[in-house]
């Protein structure tokens, strides 16, 4: 809403370098896109970039615009710029179903539309899918599909301050999920696809996998769900032997296909499904069915692991969806094992494939317990016969030798010799230790930043217009806002004169300190003034009685500006403010009522920018977007509802500041005034009068410019003129011994003539006065004895003229330059005595009588070249016109239709300078010399006469004299003689 001011001033232009370069977080070439199930979140890779553009942003900011009608100031502008491009990013390897949640740098977005929040859209990876419609239309050489790979794209993709794609990473729902609320994918699907999969699986034939529905009920009934991203070069059995220790189960090679058999050795329901483990032992074998070595070793040997191996703390490093997806770790530790040996930990288990901290904690204990309690390793040889024995059997040892008597191991191992014989290895099998308890704990509580919080709504703005010492020489709006929520970091300033088509026009940063009045406060009263602050509130500081004489405290109470010096708490966001000095800025003093508005007037208020003065009467809709103290999770313009504040104008009613530097100086014989020119878009002009007092003194003239020829000794006073005010104080200045203006041609005091001259539109001689009267009829009046008024009957007239008469009229006899000047006296006055006739009482100006400022008048002058014929009417201002004739005529305006301009007195007079001219050396003969002037003057000159060389008894005879000549002879002894003469005349 800037820029609308005008004027002829200069203009400062600042502009931040505009970027052409592109730095990205990663696009590399040959990077594999990941392969995801469940709901993982990856990183995306840049596949395609192109259509960079710079967005040029201009402010302008209008400063300065002293007088002379606001031009001649300083246009400041200032350009930013914002960036755009058109991008691909790729996500993954295969169709996805959707994106729930999008991080952009350090900011969240989630939801259906959480893609379209950061201006992306997506593309699911389907087989075939076309490519988009973007690079057809544009890039069609570049156009490809990217069958079989899903990607998010953005045609106008906004680019950071520096030219940057913003670092993205994506939750994504992989088609493989275990669905019912279960977002993860169950381990037995992972490891089918990831093995089979004819695009990016390991070739693994699928008539070689087994039958992994055992797997799948235990991974199941245990929730043992998982979210993997395989975004890393490994080889596959090291992908699998994770899946493996995450999933608590064993692969293993038999009948020709790849089997999985859980660990799980007790019974678990959950998820709708029961797994149920085979306990049953395969075979008890004895001492008769151990093949004895020949070099004479006990048929069955054990091996113990070392205590160091045996690890009684277990952390598993997972991705906690609940936290963001950040790293945390799983732990489960015995606690009486540790008091016992001391603490033994295992080195961190990195498993990225989980994403749930029930699922991790379930895990590290399900380690924990294997590495603690299967420490026993056991190897002997059968014979042939055993033959369908296989690894995860159960079978039961007894050795006298060893006190073994059907002890449960699981077989782990198989390998035949060359004799036929089976070499067993097998692990100790105490039941319950590859199962875990499924009890609550409590969560790690890990903390991560949510820099998309919801920072709320603002709370009611105040909204008002500041005074021009404070708001940059501009009309303008500002306003007064804050949160109430303890995230709120400050919000967006939008503007709409439509309110459909908004405009950012500020940033606050810091919630402002307003609110409203507790207390009632007299128009005359120091303090206290009584304040609850809003939302957040803010601290009110003390200050110096400077500071509010000088308004550097300065708050906005329902229209009046006050300062203040002692700010005392009160209570939460209650403060009682003392040592008020009121009035500031040329504001009224007045009573304000308990809930009066107000606010503090500092930096933190937001700005509308400088308004066109024709906004006045108009509407503005506020909008105001919320951010939080991270300065994220800006709102949108159509979530925030609209506030609508009418520009009243009423900064431009406060008073122009004072006249400075007021003095006299002599300039050409004439006292004339000086002073400083006034800086303020509202100046018309300024306004001379002398008198006394400013109140009563006569108006002399108004002027565009900063001095004024003064009429002779006495008290002038000066102040600046809107159309609305006057300077806050006048400045005046006494003259005594002051040069007067000569050469007066005419002079005329119409008051003091009895008002001879024409009245024209809805001006008349009212009494001893010129007033604007009423626009009805006489003939209209109903009833006489009833009328409020019979000169202003209808209502007063906006506008009227009075013009002096041709008597009046000046005629200097030929063109040229005159002095003219001009005094008159105009009151704003209601001319109805009684309340009760009053035509409109709610139009009533004031019920105190103040009338200042609804009535106006200016005078004109037209002026004639020698030919006689007027040229139009222009405003008069004080100086020198060239022209042989000249009148005048005064405008009288009302601006409230209950009052009425009267002009009490008018004069003017007309002066022009002296002319002379001159013979030297003339000869005059016995009959003597007719002198004919080269111009007539105005007046009859005087004439002086020398005679060059005369003679005793010569004599001087001048006759004839005119405003075009005289005759001169020169006589001795009564007889004409011929002489030598000079002459001069001298007039205007």
């Amino acid at each position: 809403m800037g820029g609308m001011l005008g004027g002829g001033g200069s203009t400062i232009s600042t502009s931040e370098s505009r970027l052409g370069a592109l730095r990205v977080q990663q696009s590399s070439y040959g990077l594999a896109l990941p392969i995801i199930y469940g709901r993982p979140r990856v990183t995306g890779n840049l596949l395609w970039y192109g259509d960079f553009n710079a967005i040029a942003h201009t402010t302008r900011t209008e400063s300065g615009g002293g007088g002379k009608g606001g031009g001649g100031g300083v246009t400041q502008e200032s350009t930013t710029y914002t960036y755009e491009a058109a991008i691909i990013i790729g996500l993954a390897e295969g169709r996805i179903t959707g994106i729930p949640t999008v991080w952009r740098s350090k900011e969240v977005f989630t939801g259906a539309d959480a893609l379209a929040k950061v201006g992306l859209a997506l593309a699911s990876g389907d087989a075939g899918q076309a490519p988009w419609g973007h690079l057809q239309t544009y890039h069609p050489t570049e156009a490809i599909g990217y069958s079989q790979t899903a990607y998010v794209y953005g045609a106008n993709y906004g680019l950071t301050s520096n030219a940057e794609v913003y670092n993205h990473t994506f939750e994504v729902d992989a088609q493989l999920q275990f669905g019912g609320g279960i977002v993860d994918a169950n381990p037995r699907d992972v490891v089918a696809d990831f093995l089979t999969n004819p695009r990016y699986g390991a070739g693994f034939p699928s008539a070689k996998l087994a039958d992994l529905s055992q797997y799948s009920t235990y991974c199941i009934a245990s929730g043992l769900f998982i979210s993997p991203a395989f975004s890393e070069q490994r080889q596959a059995q090291e992908h699998l032997q994770d899946l493996m220790t995450l999933s608590n189960s064993a692969l293993l090679w038999s009948e020709g296909r790849l089997k999985i058999i859980p660990y799980g050795d007790e019974s678990i329901t959950g998820n709708g499904y029961t797994y149920t483990p085979n306990l049953t032992p395969v075979y008890d074998l004895t001492d008769d069915d151990f093949l004895v070595s020949s070099d004479g070793e006990e048929p069955v040997r054990i091996e113990r692991a070392s205590s160091a191996d045996a690890f009684n703390r277990v952390q598993v490093e997972f991705l906690n969806r609940a936290n963001q997806y950040n790293i945390e770790i799983a732990e489960a530790a015995d606690q009486a094992n540790i008091e016992q040996f001391g603490l033994r930990p295992k080195d961190p288990l990195k498993l990225h494939a989980i994403c749930d901290a029930t699922v991790a904690r379930n895990v590290a204990q399900l380690v924990l317990q294997r590495s603690l309690y299967i420490r026993n390793e056991y190897e002997f040889r059968l014979g042939w016969r055993y033959a369908l024995l296989e690894p995860m059997d159960l079978v039961t040892l007894t050795d006298s030798g060893l006190g073994l008597n059907r002890t449960p191991v699981r077989i782990t191992e198989i390998e035949e010799d060359e004799d036929g014989g089976l070499t067993v290895k097998a692990e100790d099998f105490p039941q319950g230790a590859s199962s875990t308890t499924q009890y609550p704990s409590q969560g790690t509580g890990g903390f991560s930043h949510d820099y998309n919080a919801d920072p709320g709504n603002v709370c009611g703005p105040v909204v008002f217009e500041p005074p021009f010492d404070s708001s940059g020489n501009a009309l303008q709006v500002r306003i007064a806002v804050t949160g109430d929520n303890t995230l709120w970091g400050g919000c967006q300033v939008h503007a709409s004169l439509d309110g459909n088509t908004y405009k950012q026009v500020d940033t606050v940063t810091a919630g402002a300190r307003y609110g409203v009045l507790t207390a009632p406060l007299s128009s005359t009263a120091t303090g206290p003034l009584s304040v609850q602050l809003t939302g957040n509130g803010g601290q009110m500081l003390s200050g110096t009685e400077l500071d509010a004489q000088q308004m550097t405290t300065a708050c906005w109470v329902g229209g009046e500006y006050v300062g203040y010096t002692d700010a005392t708490l009160t209570g939460a966001n209650r403060y009682d403010l003392a040592g008020l000095v009121r009035g500031g800025y040329g504001s009224t003093p007045a009573a304000h009522a308990i809930g009066t508005p107000f606010a503090r007037l500092d930096a933190t208020v937001a700005e509308s920018g400088p308004l066109d003065l024709s906004m006045r009467g108009k509407t503005i809709w506020f909008k105001f977007c919320s951010f939080n103290v991270f300065g994220s999770g800006t709102q949108q313009v159509a979530d925030v509802p609209a506030y609508t504040y009418t520009v009243q104008g009423t900064a431009l009613t406060l008073g122009l500041p004072v006249v400075q530097n007021l003095v006299d100086v002599l300039r050409d014989g004439r006292t004339v005034l000086r002073w400083a020119d006034v800086s303020d878009v509202r100046l018309i002009d300024y306004e001379v009068r002398k008198g006394p007092a400013w109140q009563t003194a006569q108006v002399l003239g108004r002027t565009p410019t900063t001095e004024f020829v003064t009429d002779g000794d006495g008290s002038y006073w000066v102040s600046a003129r809107s159309e609305l005010a006057y300077s806050m104080l006048p400045t005046g200045i006494t003259i005594s011994g002051g040069a007067l203006v000569a050469n007066v041609v005419a002079t005329f005091d119409e008051e003091a003539g009895g008002w001879p001259g024409a009245c024209a539109g809805g001006a008349a001689e009212i009494g001893t006065d010129i007033a604007l009267s009423g626009v009805g009829l006489f003939s209209a009046i109903p009833l006489l004895s009833t009328a409020s008024s019979i000169f202003y009957f209808g209502g007063i007239a906006q506008t009227g003229s009075y013009t002096i008469p041709a008597g009046h009229e000046v005629d200097v006899g030929t063109a040229q330059a005159c002095s003219c000047s001009v005094s008159y006296r105009m009151r704003a006055d209601s001319p109805y005595a009684l309340f009760s006739a009053l035509p409109s009482v709610a139009a009533q100006a004031s019920l105190a009588g103040d009338y200042a400022g609804r009535a106006d008048a200016k005078v004109q002058i037209a002026i004639a070249p020698d030919s006689g014929v007027y040229g139009a009417w222009r405003d008069f201002v004080p100086g020198s016109y060239v022209g042989r004739k000249f009148k005048f005529r005064v405008n009288l305006t009302s601006l409230d239709p209950s009052v009425t301009a009267v002009l009490d007195k008018f004069a003017f007079t007309v002066d022009v300078p002296d002319r002379s001219e001159k013979g030297t050396a003339v000869d005059c003969p016995n009959t003597g010399l007719s002198v004919v002037y080269s111009r007539p003057f105005q007046v009859v000159p005087n004439v002086q006469i020398t005679i060059l060389g005369a003679l005793q008894g010569d004599d001087i005879v001048v006759s004839n004299q005119t405003e075009t000549g005289f005759t001169v002879q020169i006589l001795a002894a009564g007889a004409g003689v011929a002489r030598t003469i000079n002459w001069i005349a001298q007039s205007y």
